[in-house]
């Protein structure tokens, strides 16, 4: 499989790379590939996995961090609430902690632009401004994800109708040996 370049490109195709395997799988179905295949991952590289967490209970949601190997789940929601049970940042918290996964709720990484996303290419551009006037998000993004395989969290399922796009895009930017995996 060859490397896939843009961040849209790679949430699409959906490249994982656990360890020293690479998972393909397909956002639509949501399913991976029964097959394995054995790739060289630099040492040095990095992974960060994105979930939206719509339509899943919260025993699968965890069930799914834990065959992906997430060790550190990092919120991106400016409001970590919701109306499924659950995912809230309490009861959420609660849940990760006994499986073993780290939680990290980072408000100032949130999307202040998430009401407008019946325009959803306007919300991501307005959001990237957002990130530009705030340099500080990334650093501190950076940090939450340094040393364990984390994972960025929000809603949208479609990592690419969803914030955490524009995130990831940033990251690969500035860290281009990062992989990428929406699970």
């Amino acid at each position: 499989m060859k490397e896939i370049s843009t961040v849209s490109q790679r949430i699409q195709g959906a490249a994982c790379y656990l360890g020293d395997l690479r998972m393909t799988q397909s956002l639509k179905t949501s399913k991976p590939e029964r097959r394995l295949r054995r790739v060289p991952v630099p040492a040095r590289a990095s992974i960060v996995f994105t979930v939206g967490y719509a339509g899943k209970t919260l025993a699968a949601f965890v069930g799914l961090l834990r065959r992906a190997g997430v060790k550190r789940v990092v919120d991106v929601r400016a409001l970590p609430l919701s109306r499924r049970r659950g995912f809230s940042k309490s009861p959420l918290r609660a849940a990760l902690q006994r499986a073993g996964i780290d939680y990290v709720h980072l408000k100032s990484a949130g999307n202040p632009y998430r009401r407008r996303k019946k325009d959803i290419m306007a919300c991501l551009a307005l959001y990237g401004a957002y990130l530009d006037r705030n340099p500080g998000v990334l650093l501190d993004l950076e940090k939450a994800i340094r040393g364990k395989a984390s994972c960025l969290l929000c809603l949208e399922e479609q990592a690419s109708a969803c914030h955490r796009s524009i995130i990831v895009d940033r990251l690969l930017s500035r860290a281009p040996s990062t992989r990428v995996c929406h699970i």
